[in-house]
């Protein structure tokens, strides 16, 4: 019995299969650079420091248009604080957002998430941030 037939299935299967999923990312950071990137990612911000969030993927996001989510993190529940959608131009491998934690005042001490979801609502991404003193 020769494995060749069932080798080449295999091979054959595996090349014209479903593409790899993308690699999502969030970045944070205080300053993006002329390539709007992040130079320095952080999770961690003090209390009145610019933030700066990113998201990139290593191919071309497959919608139209993303929204991206910021919810205040308590023990006891998740409160969202706003949201922004971005419309996406066919090509777009990220988008960035400042976040005005400095105009939150002393609401803006804490930890939350950052989503980003596509536009039938699908959660791609999330990632914490926290604010200290």
């Amino acid at each position: 019995m020769s494995f060749r037939p069932l080798f080449l299935l295999v091979l054959i299967s595996l090349l014209t299969g479903c593409a790899a999923d993308p690699t999502l990312t969030i970045e944070f950071c205080e300053s993006l650079n002329t390539n709007d990137q992040c130079p320095t990612d952080r999770d961690q911000f003090n209390l009145g420091d610019r933030v700066y969030v990113r998201f990139s993927s290593d191919i071309p996001f497959e919608t139209t248009k993303i929204t991206g989510r910021i919810f205040r993190l308590d023990s006891e529940k998740k409160q969202e604080l706003g949201e922004k959608e971005f419309e996406l131009e066919p090509g777009t491998t990220y988008v960035t957002q400042n976040i005005p934690f400095h105009e939150f005042g002393m609401g803006a001490l804490g930890t939350f998430s950052i989503e980003f979801s596509d536009e039938s609502g699908h959660v791609m991404a999330k990632r914490e941030v926290t604010i200290t003193h």
